[in-house]
């Protein structure tokens, strides 16, 4: 039988009433499963627990953490309005500074030309004295 022939069949059938005797005892046998159901405590879901436990923290004084929160949200919304306004001059005082950087580079060697005066000699650092491993003590270091 495929479904068509089923629901054809379905549709032929009549609607019969129920027995008013049956209809009582289904209707108490559901409203009672209902009230059950409904008193069951389902486990709470990870929202209403952080909801719980932040009121918990918050309850003392909520309005002073309401006002603490709105200070945040001023001063965070300062900061991004005026790191706004600053990001385009940074950006050209970066590009100056490596250009003024470059002049004065060309004005130095120049200076050093027309004076004449000899290049700086260079000088080598002293190499740092070797030092023994961490796990290793100095042979003159006692430990009391």
């Amino acid at each position: 039988m495929n479904t068509d022939d089923f629901e054809e069949l379905l549709r032929r059938q009549t609607l019969r009433q129920l027995p008013p005797e049956w209809r009582q005892e289904i209707l108490e046998a559901t409203s009672s499963k209902c009230a059950r159901v409904l008193t069951a405590r389902l486990p709470p879901t990870w929202l209403e627990t952080l909801n719980s436990r932040l009121s918990a923290i918050f309850w003392p004084s909520p309005k002073a953490w309401a006002g603490l929160a709105a200070a945040w949200v001023v001063v965070l919304s300062v900061q991004f309005a005026v790191r706004d306004r600053h990001a385009g001059p940074v950006a050209k005082v970066s590009s100056a500074s490596a250009e003024v950087q470059q002049a004065l580079k060309q004005q130095h060697e120049l200076l050093v030309e027309l004076i004449g005066a000899p290049s700086p000699a260079k000088v080598e650092r002293p190499k740092p004295s070797p030092r023994p491993p961490r796990g290793e003590v100095w042979p003159g270091l006692m430990v009391a």
